[in-house]
């Protein structure tokens, strides 16, 4: 009896352990990823991130990396046409094998988009594009940062992980007592 507890906890913790990584794989491109065993990567070696109360007061949000620095994301300033745009959230990006795009509203309300590409000298490149250009949405894959997606994941992952919490031990107390079990059984004959 104790035996088929254990072997029906230990599948089910099995599966718990798959759902949490692929919730965490999904979590990466919202800067929220805690393993992130599958190596997704961004073009250009950007990597998004979430900069909660674990980084910095106030808290900035999601924001685009480049070695640890931020590149896009809230207070970041931008030269456009003689006028300075500054970030004030970042609504969505998109990317591609060597371009990411991420559609910005500034502190006045106004939508841009801001152009990442490896310049000829191999840096990244920066390009303010106002929202009247338009973006072949085709060509990119894109995340909306403003969904309910990342939440509803963050849930998924949260649950996940306390039913781990929860079944991890009862399988370790489970063999123990199964082994206590087997020896006074041994003990007996």
């Amino acid at each position: 009896m104790k035996k088929k507890i254990i072997l029906a906890i230990l599948p089910i913790s099995i599966v718990l352990i798959l759902i949490y990584l692929i919730s965490d794989n999904k979590l990466y491109y919202y800067g929220e990823s805690r393993v992130n065993i599958f190596k997704h990567n961004l073009p250009l070696n950007l990597e998004p991130n979430y900069w909660d109360s674990d980084y910095c007061i106030p808290i900035i949000g999601f924001v685009i990396e480049y070695n640890k620095t931020v590149f896009i994301g809230k207070e970041v300033e931008y030269n456009y046409l003689n006028d300075t745009i500054v970030v004030n959230e970042i609504i969505r990006y998109g990317f591609n094998h060597d371009t990411l795009i991420a559609q910005i509203e500034d502190t006045k309300g106004e939508n841009y988009y801001i152009e990442c590409v490896r310049s000829k000298t191999n840096r990244i490149q920066e390009n303010v594009l106002d929202k009247t250009v338009s973006i072949d949405t085709v060509a990119y894959n894109w995340v909306e940062i403003k969904s309910n997606k990342a939440i509803k994941l963050r849930r998924v992952q949260g649950y996940t992980l306390l039913l781990l919490i929860i079944l991890i031990p009862l399988i370790i107390l489970g063999s123990f007592i199964l082994k206590k079990a087997k020896k006074a059984n041994q003990e007996n004959m």
